[in-house]
């Protein structure tokens, strides 16, 4: 599914922004660096001609923390034109980005061997799981013998849910089989005066956006919403959007997207068992740091045995 104008918005990076100072109290460079430095270790010994994939890489803030402290050449590569603009701005002869879709991701693209794919906060999340599996696969073949895949995902303790900035919570029945709404969340900065809404549902299904009967459009309040039919599945979805409103009350509208709720702690057996379909061994799950305001960092890391 391609996601890339819900980050073409112009104002995603300062949605970004918001949310993060909300959440975690530190600015989006904070957190880039603490998920960055998390899995630091694992990628210290890729070889002479060894570089790294930087997958769904945004502003390419990760990727330039990666090739500053590793020296080995850096390949970030994202679909939303908005944000690898933003990324080109520190290329350098290391540092490479490329405005391209995971699923388009090719050999030709490198000048050097893939020793390492990364993809930090919770991007993997963005695609659904049929997606996923053959992102994972493509990856393998991609990887050299020995490679390493990583990437990440957010949970937030369940002591800390009362300090998320949380508008509302509204259940609002729409009658079987369709799900409810479930929450709607408000960051905002009281100096600049701008905020962000986010509103989410979720569901144990991927909809077919082709398909009418598969989802419902149900506006509540001042953002549209998709409620999609519930069935039971061993899987979770859930689909979002955002609002951004400027200081003088203009709102820009951002397109829904999906994130996929399949990876959890206490999933990681179904996710250690799709990274073993795809081929790959040593799946971990390494639990990292509190990275503000209660939201816990969580690396799957896996190999490419020779």
């Amino acid at each position: 599914m391609d996601t890339s104008e819900h980050y073409d918005n112009p104002f995603y990076p300062r949605s970004v922004q918001l949310e993060r100072m909300c959440r975690t109290g530190k600015t989006a460079e904070q957190v880039c660096e603490a998920e960055t430095k998390f899995v630091l270790p694992y990628l210290c010994n890729l070889g002479k001609d060894g570089g790294i994939l930087d997958l769904m890489c945004g502003t390419g803030i990760h990727a330039s923390l990666l090739e500053k402290w590793l020296g080995v050449p850096i390949l970030g590569i994202d679909g939303a034109s908005n944000l690898i603009e933003l990324a080109c701005k520190n290329e350098n002869l290391n540092l490479k980005f490329i405005k391209t879709m995971a699923s388009d991701i090719s050999r030709g693209m490198f000048n050097f061997k893939v020793r390492a794919v990364t993809c930090f906060g919770s991007s993997f999340q963005y695609h659904n799981h049929a997606d996923q599996l053959h992102l994972m696969r493509s990856l393998f073949d991609l990887l050299e013998p020995e490679g390493l895949l990583t990437f990440q995902f957010r949970e937030l303790d369940d002591s800390a849910i009362e300090n998320v900035c949380t508008l509302a919570s509204l259940g609002r029945n729409l009658g079987s089989p369709w799900l409810n709404l479930q929450e709607v969340s408000v960051f905002s900065d009281p100096d600049q005066g701008d905020s962000l809404y986010d509103y989410v549902v979720s569901s144990p299904i991927s909809p077919d956006l082709a398909n009418p009967t598969d989802y419902k459009w149900v506006k509540v309040g001042k953002g549209h919403y998709f409620i999609w039919i519930h069935e039971e599945n061993e899987l979770d979805y859930y689909w979002f959007s955002r609002t951004y409103t400027e200081a003088n009350g203009t709102q820009h509208h951002f397109r829904p997207t999906l994130l996929n709720g399949y990876l959890r702690a206490n999933n990681f057996p179904l996710v250690s068992q799709m990274l073993v379909t795809s081929g790959f061994s040593d799946v971990k799950l390494i639990s990292g740091p509190d990275i503000g305001g209660g939201l816990h960092l969580f690396s799957v890391i896996a190999r490419k045995r020779g």
